[in-house]
């Protein structure tokens, strides 16, 4: 008798487009390919449903008590926290016992509960810890980190990853397995415009909040007309949940720029705005950072300007087009840029190298290929 093919909930924390969202995007593309049947669960209706649905998985919208950008630590105390949790807890349950699914997926490590519902139900779980902070981990994040212990497999991106879960706990340090992240690329990129024209065009793509940082690049344009250098600036993305007044303060200095600063919302398609741009900035204060904007540079063969915190250290090493800078060091942004500008035929003749090497490290039909990998091992085990 031919068994169905395995059925999969898949959890993420997210519902829009940012770059942990796209990535969950990809783990759902990868368990659809070898014909699982996903169940896709988020804690609101967004950009990204839309995109999920038109992959061909199920969506289901549930509480959630954990956003996917709030960072474990920052998370409010007391009854108000534990509120959202049980109600997550209730409508877990309720779904996992509805559909009877042979694995859960968790996204990020934003979802303890849920590893610890799989467990009660008798259910495999694999976690996929995409965005593990390469530093000493806070007690409270150590404690947070306990229930993937539970879980069967915990993808992690790199070595590094996993060597600050050894630290955190000898049990995730065994489950953990080194899985790439994995973009779709353009397929035809074209090079930056050449030669170089004013004003040059500076792009950040990503989540608008303080951790991220895109206020950095605010003071940027000022500083690189002050070196004879006319520029504008293009930030492309949203709020996360709990950083609304970051937006509002981040337009009212746009709109007060004279027009060398433009706020876009949420896009689909990245690829667009990045074939605008000149040189794409990531300007995070803290980690953890996915740095996803910046692999998108490099595939778009556009140079990139990003901070020296340890996850985009470790992820962007031996790229000759990706220049890093002290976190929130706003003319250290500048000087770099300034030197792009300066010899661009040679910043454009590197780009086709560092794309080259971007295609190879993190291709998505092999990210694909593992995450389904790991998720069917676990899946078929149970059957």
């Amino acid at each position: 008798m031919t068994l169905p093919p395995p059925a999969v909930v898949a959890v993420h924390p997210g519902s829009t487009l940012h770059s942990g969202d796209r990535l969950f995007l990809e783990c759902v593309n990868g368990l659809l390919g070898v014909g699982c049947q996903v169940t896709a669960a988020v804690p609101r209706d967004g950009a990204l449903v839309r995109e999920i649905e038109q992959l061909g998985a199920d969506v289901r919208i549930l509480p959630m008590g954990t956003d996917l950008a709030g960072d474990i630590a920052h998370e409010p105390p007391g009854l108000r926290a534990r509120r959202p949790r049980l109600r997550e807890l209730i409508a877990g349950w309720r779904l996992l016992g509805a559909v009877r699914p042979d694995l859960v997926l968790l996204s990020t490590r934003g979802l303890p509960l849920w590893a610890l519902l799989a467990r009660l139900r008798r259910i495999d779980s694999v976690s996929h810890l995409h965005q593990v902070p390469l530093r000493p981990l806070r007690w409270r994040e150590r404690l947070m980190l306990m229930p993937y212990t539970l879980c069967a497999r915990v993808l992690v991106s790199d070595e590094m990853s996993r060597r600050v879960l050894r630290r955190a706990s000898s049990s995730l340090a065994t489950r953990a397995e080194i899985v790439r992240t994995g973009i779709t690329p353009p397929m035809r990129p074209r090079l930056p415009r050449e030669p170089l024209e004013s004003p040059l065009e500076l792009l950040y793509l990503g989540q608008l909040s303080p951790r991220h940082s895109p206020d950095v690049l605010l003071g940027a344009t000022p500083r690189l007309r002050r070196r004879g250098i006319s520029a504008h600036l293009t930030v492309v993305g949203d709020a996360v949940t709990g950083a609304e007044e970051y937006r509002r303060r981040l337009r009212r200095r746009a709109d007060a720029s004279d027009g060398q600063v433009e706020v876009i919302g949420p896009v689909r398609d990245v690829w667009r705005h990045l074939v605008h741009a000149d040189i794409v900035v990531v300007p995070p204060r803290t980690g953890p950072s996915s740095g996803r904007a910046a692999l998108e540079a490099i595939l778009a063969m556009r140079p990139v300007i990003a901070s020296d915190t340890p996850e985009l250290r470790e992820l962007l090493v031996d790229f000759p087009t990706a220049h890093l800078v002290p976190p929130g060091d706003v003319e250290a942004i500048v000087e770099v840029a300034t030197a792009l500008a300066e010899d661009w035929s040679q910043t454009v003749a590197e780009l086709a190298r560092s794309r080259r090497l971007a295609l190879q490290r993190h291709d998505p039909s092999a990210f694909h290929a593992e995450i389904a990998r790991a998720c069917r091992a676990d899946a078929s085990a149970r059957r």
